[in-house]
């Protein structure tokens, strides 16, 4: 299992949040994804971590902007 912890732009509402955590929890190795508002950063836990570009992408594709921090 890895940890990944992402800093996101353009995150101002609970709608937002939703809708990131919807596309993660959506991908076949993402075991969890938390969202902290206030920090704008996601915490994904999955089980392949070789992919990490893929948790960017997918958020790209719903219009926020990602930086894997670690």
């Amino acid at each position: 299992m890895t940890k990944v912890t992402l800093k996101l732009n353009l995150l101002t509402c609970d709608s937002c949040i939703r809708s990131v955590k919807g596309i993660l929890n959506s991908l076949d190795n993402v075991t969890d994804a938390e969202v902290e508002l206030t920090k704008a950063i996601v915490t994904v836990n999955k089980n392949n971590p070789d992919s990490l570009q893929e948790l960017v992408t997918n958020i790209a594709d719903i219009g926020y902007e990602a930086e894997i921090l670690n």
